[in-house]
């Protein structure tokens, strides 16, 4: 993913979530889906990215991981910015915003 080799990077995340979540470690999961969702939001697949967030999302509603948390924010912020909903961006960059002060 950070080569920006995103049609790659897809499947070598969906096993990391998939042998997480089986391992029973939903945070490592977590972190893996928002990275998912980074690598369809850069092919315009913004379907699958959403999904990969909610489903990050509600992992990370049962951690203290606030990296992960902001990330998926920010994440979510783009997303709705890309499909045009500037108000959905809009909040969801501020609560990002907050998590981070």
């Amino acid at each position: 993913m950070l080569k920006q080799e995103y049609r790659k990077a897809i499947p070598l995340l969906m096993n990391d979530v998939y042998w997480s979540l089986r391992d029973k470690d939903k945070e490592n999961a977590a972190v893996s889906l928002n990275e998912l969702a980074q690598c369809y939001i850069q092919l315009k697949n913004y379907e699958k990215a959403r999904a990969c967030l909610d489903s990050a999302f509600i992992f990370l509603n049962h951690y203290d991981e606030m990296d992960a948390l902001m990330y998926n924010k920010k994440l979510r912020a783009e997303l709705y910015s890309l499909q045009g909903q500037n108000d959905k961006a809009l909040s969801e960059y501020k609560q990002y915003i907050n998590l981070k002060d």
